[in-house]
């Protein structure tokens, strides 16, 4: 479903775009470094460039003391039991070898998939599926999906039939049921959650495993009618009690349901509004606040479809369009990590499916508890086997993303799953359902009693010690039927058989219904006997509610029906007639005959209630920001630095995190540039033409592409949310900057905390703000996205994490930046001032565990004119390299630009060592400049206004601080690279 809805007028006073909330105070006075001194220093400053003075040799401080070998450090209980001299301990050493190159990626429980077969009598696909000689996923999978065989077709259209009437009716007459005695009448609904017999007990140990789809089974015989809830019924028994409280509505939402009705609604009818009121579906919270996207979107003439779709369509040139949407699965990760984070990437597929585009990429944004929390071991294996085992099944690479850790996710894990596709402008595709008569198709998978009540149970609530008994709720994923289902639907795309499509994610067939509805003539009948399903004894109810994955509902005309149907059967995909579209303003459903559902589907799917929630600025907010990092002890001489390096280089945040992107295929069909662990992940979109007649390729044709980044930041967040939302727009911004795209458009999935709590609701409300300030000033609009509420355990919330996604446009990606030192005497000049900023920092979480004073401040000029700059050194040919400076500042990007490129580097540093290597003020990056190009650049940034000082040049086997330390590569890869498979095993 749309996730993010159509925005009205509203919102809240306009900040200025670069401030804080009231209440920050200013920079002290003096603060700031002075500006770079030009020093007769080896080697010499490039023309045009600032050389920085040396700093003087420092004698070790006497009485260092450091934790005994193979000890982790662990930071103080609480700030008051804080040492009083600064002692960084030693990276923790490895608990096991790190994995060679080619080692076997996280197997899970499962054997090794099979390739799916051929659909008979398929043509080609435009993109094969596999591609020649990829690896297959290794670890948890599901089987391929094998349909049932289509039963020839009687008249009209029958149930699971692929191909129908030669002489399709005129009008749809939905067939009744066969009469005949029923083994036994299910249950009347009572509103609870079916268990599934194979669901695991709560204390069990959990293993990753991908259940085999079962195909769809022949529905039972009809029951007696007194066991279906009809309309007629529901006028008849105004006073019979509905379980709607254990369906998360509260007494004021069923009152309102009623209102709309003029009677109490029917089981059914409560499912379809229990559901679509939910706050995962009806952003019933936040929408007063989303407003501001609309209202503060600047003008562009690239958005071509905005929020309100299920992702928003940006032009990138060339007559080719992009889709791209974030979007979160983070309670059925925590309850089942494989099957939570594996239908997460699903679901936000088939978003992309449904804009009429081919997904081309995934990217991933985790967030655990404490890197050697048990919790941890268990969560975070699943999580990235369920990722890699469903994306590698697809065949789209995974291009990049974060993995973070730290205490305020702990049982809240949040997984944040986003997916780019590809089209041209003429083949965008919409939810809509116009025309009556048109018929509605469902097409996919069988529906089974997986995900019922997903977003109403699972979704919309916080965690408690009742958790386990959600795992029902949680979907269960068959990539191998969505692979078929993406090749079904382009194919359907490209003969123009589909006039609205719809995919099914959260709230199922209630969903798909009433927004294609809503949003076409106003009207729908829907027989819900013919719904395919792989649970004969599923209540239509439970049949709404359902989630089951892999599913799409298609709007067709009556004359293409029948090339529909064929093309589902060549692609084995299942395919069903279940309705059709009316212009009664009504959507009605029948179950064995009788109405059950009459309803105005706009009143579910577009009228849901809306709070204006009260909020205020959490208690203990003043209290965390007056604790400030300026008490804590600070390495002191050459040789705290040079360990302070390595343990921040060896932390769970800031390690390598290729345990976990060696399970992604990051490179399969073919037109990844740039992917994890690079700043930004880049994709190729067109090809220069092969028939150049001997001209070089670049004069003909360039090669146009697109390069994506997904970044956040609790901490910032925590202490100053407007702020901190910024500066993850900032950071995402930079991050594709430096690549040399321009910054096109964001999508976001904001995580939150209840919005039942006044202190998250503000929190909520400052990050929305501030976001839509920023991306104002920056000039980018906001696509779409994600709210997700209710992250939290008990009463115990997340730091407010918004995770923000920009898109940005290369005209060439062949001119593209890596990250990596790769060129030998390459000059390295530091882009940007750098200010004494350590609130929220690696640093300060790292050795002292601190969260406290304020974030760094926001630049928002600052980070467009370092992108300007860098865009235009990059169509000059001036770089060989860029890196962005972010999460643990100079030291952290030297650390990984070294190891990326297997070269080291000599540097000297201006100002205060330690300001300098490990501040995170914004705005700047560190490049290498290609020799000769040194003047050029200095022009460039003396004209935005950028501030570059030299810092030495890229060469040797060591990371070198001219008058400090050095740290050979082999000593800064050994703490980078092992930490993270020493935990997770």
């Amino acid at each position: 479903m749309s996730e993010q809805p159509p925005n009205e007028h509203g919102g809240s006073p306009d900040h200025g775009p670069d401030q804080h909330v009231a209440g920050r105070p200013p920079a002290a006075p003096g603060a700031e470094p002075p500006g770079p001194v030009a020093i007769p220093e080896s080697p010499s400053p490039a023309a045009g460039l600032v050389a920085p003075p040396p700093a003087a040799p420092q004698a070790p401080a006497a009485g260092l003391g450091a934790p005994p070998a193979g000890v982790r450090p662990a930071p103080p209980t609480a700030p008051s039991d804080l040492p009083p001299s600064y002692s960084p301990a030693p990276h923790r050493p490895a608990a096991e070898p790190w994995p060679e190159a080619g080692a076997p990626e996280f197997s899970g429980t499962a054997p090794q998939p099979s390739r799916p077969a051929v659909p008979p009598e398929a043509p080609p696909a435009a993109e094969p599926w596999p591609e020649a000689g990829a690896p297959e996923f290794s670890g948890t999978a599901a089987q391929p999906y094998t349909p049932a065989a289509a039963p020839r077709p009687q008249a009209g259209y029958e149930a699971q039939s692929y191909v129908p009437a030669a002489e399709p009716q005129a009008g749809y007459e939905p067939p009744r049921a066969p009469e005949q005695p029923a083994p036994q009448a299910p249950a009347e609904w009572d509103g609870t959650i079916p268990v599934p017999a194979t669901a695991a007990p709560a204390d069990s140990v959990y293993h990753p495993q991908a259940p085999e789809p079962v195909p769809p089974v022949p529905r039972p015989a009809e029951p007696p009618a007194t066991a279906t809830d009809t309309v007629d019924g529901a006028r008849n028994t105004p006073d019979r009690p509905l379980p709607y409280v254990e369906l998360g509505m509260k007494d004021d939402e069923y009152e309102r349901v009623k209102q709309i009705l003029g009677r109490r609604p029917t089981s059914a009818e409560l499912a379809i509004y229990s559901v679509m009121w939910s706050e995962h579906c009806s952003y019933k919270s936040s929408k007063v606040h989303l407003r501001q996207f609309a209202d503060k979107a600047p003008q562009t003439d690239a958005l071509l479809v905005g929020m309100g779709e299920n992702a928003g369509v940006v032009d990138v040139g060339q007559g080719w369009a992009v889709t791209f949407k974030v979007e979160s699965h983070n309670h059925p990760s925590y309850v089942e990590p494989y099957q939570g984070a594996a239908t997460g990437v699903g679901g936000i597929v088939r978003d992309i499916i449904s804009m009429g585009a081919r997904p081309v990429a995934v990217m991933d944004s985790l967030r655990f508890g404490p890197a050697d929390a048990p919790d941890t071991n268990r969560v975070l294996p699943g999580v990235v086997a369920g990722i890699g085992g469903y994306g590698n099944s697809l065949g789209l690479p995974n291009i990049g993303g974060e993995v973070v850790f730290d205490p305020c996710y702990l049982q809240n894990p949040l997984v944040n799953a986003l997916c780019v596709g590809v089209l041209k402008h003429e083949d965008i595709k919409r939810a809509t359902a116009p025309g009556p008569g048109n018929q509605v198709i469902l097409f996919g998978a069988g529906t089974g009693p997986d995900g019922i009540g997903g977003a109403s149970v699972l979704a919309s609530a916080t965690f408690d010690e009742a958790s386990a008994q959600k795992r029902p709720s949680v979907q269960v994923g068959d990539p191998f039927m969505e692979k078929l289902l993406i090749e079904c639907c382009l194919e359907l795309f490209a003969e123009d058989l589909v006039v609205g499509i719809q995919d099914l994610g959260a709230a199922g067939v209630s969903c798909a219904t009433t927004e294609l509805a809503a949003a076409g003539t106003g009207g729908m009948h829907v027989d819900l006997d013919r719904v395919p399903l792989r649970d004969p004894t599923l209540r239509p109810e439970e049949i709404l509610m359902s989630e089951s994955q892999e599913r799409m509902m298609a709007v067709v005309e009556p004359d293409r029906v029948a090339r529909f149907l064929e093309i589902c059967a060549r692609w084995e995909v299942p395919a069903t007639v279940i309705g059709e579209v009316t212009d009664t303003g009504r959507l009605v459903m029948t179950w064995r005959g009788e109405v059950i559902v009459d309803i105005p589907p706009g009143t579910a799917a577009d009228e849901g209630p809306v709070y204006e929630r009260p909020y205020a600025p959490p208690a203990d907010l003043e209290q965390i920001r007056a604790d400030t990092p300026g008490r804590l002890a600070r390495p002191s001489n050459a040789d705290e630095l040079r360990r302070t390096v390595l343990w921040l280089a060896g932390s769970p945040n800031l390690a390598s995190k290729t345990w976990v992107t060696s399970q992604y295929d990051r490179y399969v069909r073919g037109n990844t540039v740039l992917a994890m662990p690079e700043d930004a992940g880049v994709l190729r979109i067109t090809e220069p033409s092969a028939a150049t007649g001997g001209v070089p390729p670049e004069a003909v044709e360039s090669s146009l592409g697109i390069a994506l980044s997904l970044d956040g930041n609790g901490r910032y967040a925590r202490l100053d949310p407007y702020a901190g939302a910024q500066l993850a727009l900032s950071e995402a911004y930079r991050n594709v900057a430096v690549t040399g795209a321009r910054p096109l458009a964001v999508t976001n999935c904001l995580n939150f905390g209840s919005p039942e709590d006044p202190g998250v609701m503000w929190q909520f409300a400052q990050a929305v703000e501030g976001l839509a300030d920023a991306c104002l000033r920056l000039g980018i609009p906001v696509t779409g996205g994600n709210v997700s509420f209710y992250n939290q355990t008990g009463s115990a919330a997340i730091n407010p994490t918004p995770v923000i996604g920009v898109l940005g446009v290369h005209d060439d990606v062949r001119r593209r930046l890596s990250m990596a030192f790769a060129a030998e005497n390459t000059t390295l000049v530091l882009l940007g001032q750098t200010r004494e900023e350590f609130g929220g920092s690696e640093w300060a979480h790292v050795v002292y565990g601190h969260l406290g004073g304020l974030p760094p401040l926001v630049d928002l000029q600052a980070e467009a004119a370092l992108a300007s700059v860098i865009s235009s050194a990059v169509l000059d040919g001036l770089l060989a390299a860029a890196h962005d400076l972010s999460d643990g500042g100079l030291s952290q990007a030297l650390v990984e630009s070294c190891l990326r490129g297997g070269l080291g580097c000599r540097v000297t540093l201006p100002g205060d060592p330690f300001t300098t290597l490990f501040s995170e003020s914004v705005a700047r990056a560190v490049v290498a400049v290609r020799p000769g190009g040194e003047s050029r650049l200095a022009a460039l940034c003396e004209a935005a206004g950028v501030q570059a000082t030299q810092l030495g040049v890229i060469g040797g086997d060591s990371l070198t601080v001219e008058g400090l330390f050095s740290i050979p590569l082999s000593e800064l890869r050994e703490a980078h690279e092992h930490l993270i498979p020493s935990y997770a095993g």
